[in-house]
């Protein structure tokens, strides 16, 4: 299969990202800042926080993670062990990647298209 053009927006939780194509596959972008619940660490906006490779309907690609304390300590790391699944009609993604710092079990991420 080809791959389809998953450039827009998408909603992750409580922020949105904005994929771009690149030459090798897309790009996702923070629009606004998110803090992550979990760490307290923020994801600034405009950070480049997600990469997309492959076709139609599974991807592979990489996430940035964070690792630290009520926002103190933050680590960024990227995982590049990610799959990404695209819906048929191309509105949904599921996304997931074991996170570097515990390697435990891996988390789903679902994202939804907000526009083109």
């Amino acid at each position: 299969m080809t791959a389809r053009d998953l450039s827009g927006v998408w909603r992750e939780g409580d922020g949105n990202i904005d994929l771009r194509k690149t030459s090798a596959g897309w790009e996702g972008f923070r629009i606004t800042q998110v803090v992550e619940p979990h760490s307290g660490c923020p994801f600034p906006a405009g950070e480049v926080v997600l990469h997309i490779f492959g076709s139609h309907p599974n991807y592979t690609g990489e996430i940035r993670w964070v690792h630290g304390q009520n926002g103190h300590n933050c680590r960024y790391e990227w995982a590049n062990a990610t799959t990404v699944t695209v819906s048929a009609d191309g509105n949904q993604a599921e996304l997931e990647s074991t996170s570097p710092y515990d390697k435990q079990t891996p988390e789903r991420i679902v994202f939804t298209r907000v526009s083109q």
